[in-house]
């Protein structure tokens, strides 16, 4: 496991994977999460779900050396899940999202963090997403370009404003139009942005993810961090556990 440093945020990519989930959820899920999978309507999406935080266990149990199913993690007073370390003992921020198989999860020391995921789609309501996700100089901006990108600035700025929700911890008690994240004055830009959401006086960045093949994350933290580190998350970790039963 590489170091978790103050000045960084830690973003892993990971893909739900069916028979590794069922070999070695029953070992790293305490049971009121393989409980809570089943609320989920979907299939695909309660194998997502147990992937995601099976692998959440297995990294933040590499940054801190406790046991996967010994860390106590539960949702604080917003909803959001948090890890309860020790007094005097470091603060492990953590968040995760997906979209289809893929999944992300990101990690910062100190600092609330965020990230969001989507996938490019051929067939998109834009009209009707970017009149709920982008604020009126948005639309101008991206209105402006040519229309085959106007897909892909709409669904970056989205999970931009996504991420920074999620690292508030906040849900949408913000609407996403009142919510500026395209970047300078000229127009929409890549890369790291400050995103200003009018009375939130705190300082947050997001830096978008280039995931390719068609999909779009960013993460979000308060800011003041160095860089943003990226990995492929390995089903080598599971490699020296024994199987579930």
């Amino acid at each position: 496991m590489p170091a978790l440093d103050p000045s960084e945020l830690h973003v892993w990519k990971s893909h739900a994977d069916e028979k590794l989930t069922a070999r070695w959820s029953g070992r790293l899920l305490p049971e009121w999460e393989i409980e809570r999978s089943g609320r989920f309507r979907f299939k695909q999406d309660r194998l997502t779900f147990l992937s995601a935080r099976m692998v959440l266990r297995l990294l933040l149990s590499g940054y801190t050396g406790v046991g996967p199913k010994d860390l106590r993690i539960g949702p604080d007073e917003s909803g959001k899940l948090h890890l309860e370390s020790e007094e005097g003992a470091p603060r492990i921020e953590f968040n995760h999202a997906h979209s289809g198989e893929l999944i992300l999860l990101a990690f910062a020391l100190g600092r609330k963090v965020g990230v969001d995921v989507e996938w490019l789609r051929e067939e998109m309501p834009y009209k009707e997403i970017a009149e709920r996700v982008l604020s009126p100089g948005e639309r101008q901006w991206v209105d402006s370009l040519a229309p085959d990108s106007r897909g892909e600035w709409l669904v970056r700025t989205w999970v931009r404003k996504e991420a920074y929700l999620k690292a508030r911890g906040t849900g949408l008690s913000v609407p996403l139009e009142e919510i500026r994240a395209v970047g300078g004055r000229e127009g929409p830009v890549s890369g790291r942005i400050v995103v200003d959401a009018g009375q939130d006086d705190r300082h947050w960045e997001v830096q978008d993810l280039e995931l390719g093949h068609g999909c779009l994350g960013a993460v979000a933290a308060e800011g003041g961090y160095s860089c943003v580190n990226c990995w492929n998350w390995s089903q080598d970790a599971c490699a020296g556990l024994k199987p579930a039963g």
